[in-house]
Order: C-alpha cells, then structure tokens, then sequence
C-alpha cells in the first residue's frame, strides 16, 4: 500500500537508501 504522496515516496526512496548505505 505506497500512498501516490510525492513526498512520501520521497521520504520512502531516502529510508531505503540510508538503509542500504547502512
């Protein structure tokens, strides 16, 4: 369940990011 959100995909994409740099 994504919410069409721009900035919740955003927020979204980031966490994910940090969370493979990490």
């Amino acid at each position: 369940m994504f919410i069409s959100d721009p900035l919740h995909i955003y927020i979204i994409k980031y966490e994910m990011d940090m969370y493979i740099l990490n």
